[in-house]
C-alpha cells in the first residue's frame, strides 16, 4: 500500500490515512509487506509524504512472498529483494530514505518455519533463517553504497519457546533475544558460515539491533516478565511490535496505553515503545482476526486507486471507503479503539474520510 497508485488511501488527495494516523497521537507507522513483493510503483511518494508529517516508518520484508532455499537459508531471496527495493526509492543519496527509522527484516519467523522444519532441533530452522536473513541485509546495503544508518529488528511471536543454545527454556517472545545474541556471535549454532565475518555480524546486532515482540494480552505482564530478564540484552532497547488487545474493553486499552507511552518517556528504561495493532480491520480475514482495528469500513466512496499491482499481477481500479471509529464486530464496551488509543496518545480521532454517520462527532476538530 506503500505505491503511489494508492495515494487516495494515504495521501493527502483522498482520505489521507498517515494524517489520520498523525491526529491520533501516532509518531510511527509499522508495515509488513513493504520489501520483496514489489509492484513496480514507486514507494517515493509515500515515504515523502510521511516524512512531513514526522511519521517515522517501520518498513518489513514481506516474509508471506520471499522463499528462502530449503535448508532456511535466506540469504539470497533478502539479498535480492533489499536491493530491488533501494533501486525503487528506499535507497536517498547514499542513505536510507530520511522516513525510515526501522527495518523488520521478518515477522514471526519462529511460527512461519516452524512447520516446516524437518530438522530435530526445530529451534535452528528459524535461526538460520534470522541469520541469513540479517547478513543479506546487510551485503544489500554494502553493495548499493547505503549507509546502514537504520535499525534492524525482528518481530518475535510471544510463544514460549527454548533460544537456540538453550539458555533460556520455555520464553514468551524473548526466546528471540538471545537467539540473535548468540547466533550474531556464534553462527555455527545453526551451522551458517557467514558470507563476510563473525565480526561484522556481530558489531552490526550490537550498533543497530532492536528486540521485539508481538502481544496480544495485557502489556503489564508481558513488561514484568522481560523487564526481569532483560539485563543480558540491555544493551539494545525493546519493543512490541504489536499490541493487539484482543478481547481488551476500550477503557482496558487506553490504560494499558497509556502505561505503555509512560514507561518508553522513561530514559532509564530500555522498554522504547509499542505498535498499536492495528489501524484498519482486515476484511479478507476472518474470526478472531476482525477483533483488530481501529477503524472500519463504511459505505461512502471516498474514490478509486489507480493501477496497483502486486503478487498476482495488476488491478486497474479499487474502490476506497470512507472509515467509520466503531467496531461492529466487537461489543460496544470494546468497540471504539481508536477513541482509547487518541486519549492514550494525547490526539484525536479525525480523517478526512471519516463516515456521514461520524461526521457530527469530529466537526468540530481541528487539524493541528
Amino acid at each position: 500500500m506503500m505505491q503511489e497508485t494508492y495515494e487516495i488511501q494515504w495521501g493527502p488527495q483522498g482520505r489521507d490515512d498517515l494524517l489520520t494516523m498523525r491526529m491520533l497521537g501516532a509518531n510511527t507507522v509499522r508495515m509488513y509487506h513493504s520489501i520483496g513483493s514489489e509492484s513496480g510503483k514507486s514507494p517515493v511518494p509515500f515515504m515523502d509524504h510521511a516524512a512531513g508529517l514526522s511519521l517515522n516508518l517501520w518498513p518489513g520484508l514481506d516474509n508471506d512472498n520471499l522463499k528462502c532455499d530449503s535448508d532456511f537459508n535466506c540469504y539470497d531471496a533478502y539479498k535480492e529483494a533489499m536491493i530491488t527495493g533501494f533501486k525503487q526509492g528506499f535507497n536517498q543519496n547514499g542513505r536510507w530514505h530520511s522516513a525510515v527509522q526501522t527495518l523488520i527484516i521478518m515477522n514471526e519467523p519462529d511460527l512461519k518455519f516452524w512447520a516446516d522444519c524437518e530438522s530435530p532441533n526445530q529451534n535452528v530452522c528459524r535461526g538460520t533463517a534470522a541469520i541469513s536473513a540479517f547478513e543479506g541485509i546487510l551485503d544489500a546495503e554494502e553493495e548499493m553504497n547505503v549507509a546502514g544508518s537504520v535499525n534492524l529488528t525482528i518481530t518475535w511471536s510471544f510463544a514460549a519457546k527454548d533460544s537456540i543454545d538453550g539458555k533460556v527454556k520455555n520464553a514468551p517472545g524473548y526466546f528471540g533475544f538471545q537467539d540473535m545474541l548468540a547466533i550474531t556471535a556464534d553462527p555455527s549454532l545453526v551451522s551458517y558460515t557467514p558470507k563476510g565475518s563473525v565480526d561484522r555480524l556481530t558489531a552490526a546486532y550490537r550498533q543497530r539491533w532492536i528486540n521485539a515482540v508481538n502481544i496480544q494480552g495485557p502489556f503489564d505482564y508481558t513488561y514484568n516478565m522481560i523487564s526481569a530478564v532483560y539485563q543480558p540484552y540491555s544493551g539494545a532497547p525493546w519493543i512490541i511490535g504489536e499490541y493487539g488487545g484482543n478481547g481488551e474493553t476500550s477503557a482496558n486499552i487506553e490504560t494499558y496505553v497509556e502505561s505503555m507511552d509512560s514507561k518508553a518517556k522513561d530514559n532509564t528504561d530500555p522498554f522504547a515503545g509499542a505498535a498499536f495493532f492495528q489501524f484498519q480491520t482486515a476484511n479478507e480475514k476472518s474470526g478472531s482476526e476482525l477483533n483488530f482495528g481501529m477503524f472500519s469500513l463504511g459505505q461512502d466512496l471516498i474514490g478509486y486507486t489507480g493501477e496497483i499491482c502486486g503478487q498476482g499481477g495488476c488491478l486497474n481500479k479499487l474502490p476506497v471507503m470512507c472509515l467509520s471509529s466503531t467496531n461492529p464486530n466487537l461489543p460496544s464496551d470494546m468497540s471504539q479503539r481508536a477513541g482509547a488509543v487518541a486519549s492514550a496518545w494525547g490526539g484525536k480521532v479525525f480523517s478526512k474520510g471519516m463516515c456521514n454517520e461520524s461526521k457530527a462527532e469530529t466537526s468540530s476538530m481541528a487539524i493541528v
